[in-house]
């Protein structure tokens, strides 16, 4: 599992676009049975690649921080 984002400063140029077209058909992740992420607002984008609500939460649990990157923490 791993964090990855587009810096501020390139938001708007179509790299979100373009690393969810590499995300989805690279071949080495085509056989995984769940892709799960998280978005604050970008629910739109990740609906024209087929992300969904999640349905069943079961199972799953977090450790929620959401201060963690802020420079003055």
């Amino acid at each position: 599992m791993t964090n990855v984002f587009i810096l501020e400063e390139h938001h708007g140029q179509g790299l979100s676009k373009l690393l969810l077209n590499y995300i989805i058909e690279v071949p080495v992740l085509q056989g995984l049975r769940r892709m799960l992420l998280v978005t604050a607002d970008a629910h739109k984008l990740y609906e024209k690649y087929n992300f969904t609500a999640l349905n069943n939460t079961n199972g799953f649990m977090e450790i929620w921080q959401p201060e963690i990157y802020d420079e003055n923490s």
